[in-house]
Parts: structure tokens; C-alpha cells; sequence
């Protein structure tokens, strides 16, 4: 005689109970590990503020390399990536679109503007 189904859907849901028991608890984790993780989470801020100097030297015309620019737009286009701030998603578009083209300086001064609250300076 074969098992009915009433004995394998219980089975079922208890599984898919533990699953999400132990899903939840990852998460958990997950969210602990990020927020425990001081000093790799630092490290990454101290790239981006580097990054950002860079970017607004750049975009006031200083020289700077192609090699810096490009990592400068690395930087910025992952924290872009992670934290998807508006901002920070125009900065990277504007910077990678002249470092992966070889390009160390803006095209112009004229097409950039200081931005005050944050002292950086963006293509409008």
C-alpha cells in the first residue's frame, strides 16, 4: 500500500518550517558579521573618501593620471553599486566614462559646477 499524502505534505511543511527557521537565522548573522566587521567597513570608507578627493581634483582640472582615475572610478562605481545613492551613482557615471576612456582631465571646466553642501564638484 502506498503512503498518503496527508503523512508527506506534514513532512513537507515541517522541512520547509526548519528551512526558514534556519534562513532567518543567516540573515541574522549576516547583518551581525556587517555590522561587527569595523574594520574592513572603515577601510572601505577611508577608499571612498579617497576616491571622492580625487574625483573633485579631477573635476577641477588637476592632473591625474589615468591609472588613479580609473581606480578612482572603480571605487566610486561599487559604492555606487552598493549603496545606490543618487549621487554617488552621477559621480561614477561621470568619472568612468572619462577613465576608461584614457582621458586624465574633464573635457572642460565650464561643464562643472561646485556642488556646496559637499564640496564636490559634478557634471550638470
Amino acid at each position: 500500500m502506498l503512503p498518503t499524502a496527508g503523512r508527506l505534505r506534514g513532512e513537507y511543511v515541517n522541512a520547509r518550517s526548519q528551512h526558514e527557521t534556519a534562513r532567518q537565522m543567516m540573515v541574522s548573522t549576516e547583518i551581525l558579521d556587517r555590522w561587527s566587521d569595523h574594520p574592513a567597513h572603515i577601510h572601505r570608507l577611508e577608499q571612498l573618501l579617497e576616491a571622492l578627493d580625487t574625483a573633485t581634483q579631477w573635476a577641477a582640472g588637476h592632473d591625474v593620471s589615468a591609472e588613479r582615475l580609473t581606480d578612482t572610478a572603480a571605487v566610486i562605481g561599487q559604492a555606487a553599486v552598493d549603496r545606490q545613492h543618487p549621487l554617488l551613482v552621477e559621480i561614477d557615471a561621470a568619472v568612468d566614462s572619462w577613465a576608461f576612456r584614457g582621458a586624465a582631465a574633464p573635457p572642460g571646466r565650464d561643464r562643472f559646477t561646485q556642488d556646496p553642501p559637499t564640496g564636490l564638484a559634478i557634471e550638470r
